[in-house]
């Protein structure tokens, strides 16, 4: 430790002096300098007035300094109270979450969020919430087991469509853990606290669950398997759907800003009255989805497969992109500007001629 000079250890009392001798000097200048500052005619007890109130101005000023002072100090003390706090419920949150059985990480999922929410108030204990967020994220994926099919050299295996062949997809979690893990961090009212930062949902198995009026936001499915999901009314935006599995999953309602699915099975997918904005299905296999009354701006299908796509009268599907795409004549575009399209037309426009039902 770096030993304090003299100085230092006696501050106060030297300023303490200094500050004496400059008010009392002060206070005989009026006296030596009658003149310039009373006239001559200002008695005595003018000048006593005059000089109290200017030595009771500096007392006011000083005092109003050590108060300032003390009230910094008394802050910084509860600040500190509060981060120690707040460390020791984090902690205790963290040690719940791990200890295996659903009633304690329930407590844990819940303390961390109303952690993170108190955090998010106070400037200097913000990264909490980016803690938090990533924890809960790890949680869901480290309890996520995915299989591969593999050959006899290791390399997995891809089916027709190039896609891996998954083996075995499920969690270690009962489904109420997840639940509450999707809610806290895309459904509650507090929410928006996690907007902001990624979310890496990467690799993770989620089966029937609700993301129903959910905001997703900056959100990466890579890899994960999703199965029987509900996106009624959700709002997503800046989402990757990348090398994902979606069977039967729901966007009734929902509303897409900024999504990507690339190299994903759809299958059974439901976009009725979805709004679509900036999204694309890139080297997409989209078996029997639904995309009744969807309103589509921005648009575009690139290398993908529909197989029984429905857009009964979709918005503004003659501004959508297609392009080497393949489709089947179950294709329908009923009710669209495309409804009156010959083969040859909707060849010119889809990339490619319709391929049979049994391929």
């Amino acid at each position: 430790m770096k030993k304090e000079n003299w100085f230092s250890r006696n501050s106060r009392i030297i300023l303490s002096i200094l500050g004496c001798i400059v008010v009392i000097g002060l206070c005989c200048v009026p006296f030596i300098c009658d003149n310039w500052f009373f006239g001559e005619k200002t008695t005595i007890a003018e000048k006593l007035k005059y000089i109290g109130a200017f030595i009771g101005g500096i007392l006011l000023t000083v005092n109003a300094y050590f108060i300032y002072k003390r009230t910094n100090e008394l802050n910084r003390s509860n600040n500190l109270t509060a981060k120690g706090q707040l460390d020791t419920r984090f902690k205790d949150a963290a040690t719940l979450l791990a200890q295996g059985n659903t009633s304690a990480e329930l407590s844990g999922i819940h303390a961390l969020h109303q952690i993170a929410i108190e955090a998010s108030k106070t400037k200097d204990q913000k990264d909490y919430v980016k803690v938090i967020k990533d924890i809960l994220t790890a949680f869901i994926r480290d309890n996520s087991v995915i299989e591969y099919k593999k050959d006899d050299n290791g390399k997995i295996l891809c089916d027709k469509f190039h896609y891996f062949i998954v083996e075995k997809a499920n969690n270690n979690k009962s489904k109420l853990v997840f639940q509450t893990i999707v809610d806290k961090l895309f459904k509650d009212d507090e929410c928006e606290i996690y907007a902001k930062y990624p979310k890496d949902l990467s690799e993770t198995v989620l089966i029937e669950m609700d993301f129903s009026d959910a905001k997703l936001q900056n959100v990466h499915f890579k890899g994960a398997q999703l199965q029987w999901i509900k996106f009624e009314g959700a709002q997503l935006q800046n989402v990757k759907f990348w090398n994902t599995q979606l069977q039967n999953a729901n966007f009734t309602n929902a509303e897409f800003t900024n999504v990507e699915f690339q190299a994903i099975q759809l299958q059974d997918a439901k976009f009725s009255n979805a709004e679509l904005e900036k999204v694309e299905f890139y080297n997409v296999l989209l078996e029997n989805a639904k995309f009744w009354y969807a309103r589509l701006n921005n648009v575009k299908f690139i290398l993908a497969q529909l197989e029984n796509v429905n857009f009964y009268k979709a918005h503004n599907i003659d501004k959508v992109l297609f392009q080497k795409n393949s489709w089947n004549n179950m294709t329908n575009f009923e009710g669209t500007a495309f409804e009156n399209k010959t083969i040859e037309e909707l060849t010119e426009i889809m990339g490619n001629p319709p391929t049979p039902l049994n391929e």
